[in-house]
């Protein structure tokens, strides 16, 4: 991220002294242009009205010349050196740009830097507390002999449990995604698919929906990575599941067009409005209308990290969404 960014910080400077230099050049030589030009021509008309002799011829020490070809040869040598000086001047912008970009980002990028090992850290941190409270709650609510409301109150705090272990592990996907360059490499996209649905099956089991995998290609591959997009597809499982309602059915398809590969994933929940969608990658962004209409919780994390990996894995996701009638993201891929 911190070299992409000095790269277009140094792209900008340098198209701007591009665009400095040009200008003033393109003006010197049209300017330069036009005064040889005028001046070729008086010279021209000096020498027909010595020929005609209507003005005095000077002596042959005093006399002066001008051919066409003095004039191009001129305006050549003018543009010859505009360009060796404008690309002298590209260089060294060039080289002082990328300078001045990496000295101005470099407090930013410390700062990032710091930023994500502290989060990435206190996510690792509340794996292991988490995880013994969950597994303490489970223990408790095997309990036969505790009252309906004491049950009640614990499976809100598991859920409660839940959406904090969801949480940290969005935070640690979203930090290592932003801080490693991932070598993309030939992925065989059945298994992954295949291995996102098993382990999303418990969640929709829980809410009785049925997961449909539409028969492709067994021989297919994308340009990727394994795990980064089994858990690009997990997120969108779960996002579908947590919005579609008890007894629907979610749809996973596959096709090809040209160079690139369309994982379509549709669900029946309750959709996104056009002015929702614009945002719904943002970080901790939560629609209104899909908290009321809803008993999901979430802290409006799952997108963001998913438009991380994919901007990881070099393609995109496309919504497409109908309020009460459901959603449909697309995965797009490079084909292997």
């Amino acid at each position: 991220m911190f070299t992409n960014t000095r790269l277009k910080l140094t792209a900008v400077y340098t198209l701007l002294i591009i665009l400095i230099s040009g200008t003033l050049s393109v003006a010197f030589y049209v300017r330069t242009s036009q005064v040889l030009e005028i001046e070729y021509s008086r010279i021209r008309t000096r020498m027909e009205l010595e020929s005609q002799g209507l003005i005095p011829i000077p002596p042959p020490r005093m006399r002066r010349g001008f051919d066409i070809d003095d004039l191009y040869e001129a305006k050549h040598q003018i543009l010859w050196q505009l360009i060796k000086v404008n690309g002298s001047i590209i260089l060294i912008f060039g080289i002082s740009g990328y300078w001045l970009s990496g000295f101005t980002l470099r407090p930013i990028h410390e700062a990032m830097t710091e930023q994500n090992r502290f989060v990435a850290d206190a996510a690792h941190e509340l794996k292991t507390p988490l995880t013994a409270l969950k597994t303490s709650l489970e223990v408790n609510l095997m309990n036969k002999k505790l009252s309906s409301e004491t049950k009640s109150i614990l499976n809100e705090n598991l859920e409660d449990v839940i959406a904090l272990q969801n949480l940290s592990e969005y935070l640690l996907l979203l930090t290592r995604s932003s801080q490693q360059q991932i070598k993309l490499l030939p992925v065989n996209l059945l298994p992954v698919i295949e291995s996102a649905i098993r382990r999303i099956k418990p969640l929709a089991n829980d809410k009785e929906i049925k997961i449909k995998n539409i028969s492709f290609d067994q021989n297919l591959k994308v340009l990727g990575d394994e795990v980064l997009l089994t858990d690009l597809l997990l997120i969108i499982l779960d996002n579908a599941i947590k919005y579609s309602a008890k007894g629907s059915e979610i749809e996973i398809s596959v096709n090809e067009e040209k160079k690139s590969l369309f994982i379509s994933i549709s669900d029946q929940g309750i959709g996104i409005s056009s002015a929702d969608l614009p945002n719904i990658f943002k970080r901790f962004y939560r629609s209104d209308k899909a908290r009321s209409r809803t008993d999901t919780s979430g802290h409006g994390l799952g997108l963001s990290v998913a438009q991380e990996l994919i901007k990881q894995l070099r393609g995109e996701i496309i919504v497409r969404s109908q309020i009460g009638k459901g959603s449909t993201f697309t995965i797009r891929l490079n084909l292997y």
